[in-house]
């Protein structure tokens, strides 16, 4: 679903949660449900833990799943702030 850029994330910081599960559902009717997967990125970036929660929710109201994805940044929570530096 392409992770922070993707459009998924982009409806869910929007609360368009209507939206966001009409796009899942059109994704799995194109693919297939056990093709479609919702990524989760680990920023732990104040919007981001919300929509983490809801992809989690999603995932699991829509029958796909949901997938670690995104770089590699920081490999601790606590060594995030380093990257601000």
């Amino acid at each position: 679903t392409g992770g922070d850029v993707g459009p998924l994330d982009r409806l869910l910081v929007r609360r368009d949660f209507d939206g966001a599960a009409r796009l899942v559902e059109r994704l799995a009717r194109i693919y297939g449900r056990g093709d479609v997967f919702l990524e989760v990125e680990r920023g732990f970036l104040t919007w981001s833990l919300s929509v983490e929660a809801k992809i989690l929710e999603l995932a699991e109201a829509t029958g796909t799943l949901a997938v670690a994805g995104g770089v590699v940044t920081h490999a601790r929570r606590s060594h995030y702030p380093a990257q601000d530096a």
